[in-house]
């Protein structure tokens, strides 16, 4: 009876000592994902609107129609269109424009669309197309350099907000 004690006593302790051991908890798995935003300061920081309008396009077999498209203007007002759907008028907010201007002023259209190769994309393939202050870029997703990746997936949040259900 008294190892029967002795192990109850050993396990309460070592339970005592693992919760209120000084350690913090783990982080959240939420908290772990990257978002693509820096904490350090970096081109575009601080920016919260662009001139003209950005253009962006993602074709692919697998969305709805072959082709998502958005034209967003820098005052945050725009366009969504999904396959041949019609196209629906979207206004995105403040943080979202800030958020799509700060990735714009951080990527170099022209020095992509000078590295681009020829635009040989398989059929099945899916591609991003963006259009900007007179530079057009089209490069397979799986091309896409990050700081790129970072401004289609900001644009493609805004796509996606806007499906019709």
């Amino acid at each position: 009876m008294r190892r029967v004690w002795t192990l109850l006593l050993s396990l309460c302790l070592v339970a005592a000592v693992g919760c209120a051991g000084g350690q913090d908890a783990p982080p959240r798995l939420a908290d772990q994902v990257r978002t693509g935003a820096d904490t350090e300061a970096g081109p575009g920081v601080g920016v919260t609107s662009f001139d003209g309008t950005l253009e962006f396009e993602h074709l692919s077999g697998v969305v709805r129609g072959g082709i998502n498209r958005l034209a967003l203007v820098g005052d945050g007002t725009g366009e969504v269109s999904f396959g041949v759907d019609d196209p629906i008028a979207v206004t995105v907010s403040d943080d979202e424009l800030a958020s799509i201007a700060q990735a714009l002023a951080a990527v170099d259209l022209g020095a992509i669309a000078d590295e681009a190769s020829d635009g040989a994309v398989p059929d099945d393939g899916e591609l991003y197309r963006f259009a900007h202050d007179g530079t057009q870029v089209e490069v397979p997703v799986t091309d896409a350099p990050p700081e790129l990746q970072t401004l289609a997936d900001r644009l493609t949040a805004v796509i996606d907000a806007n499906e019709p259900a």
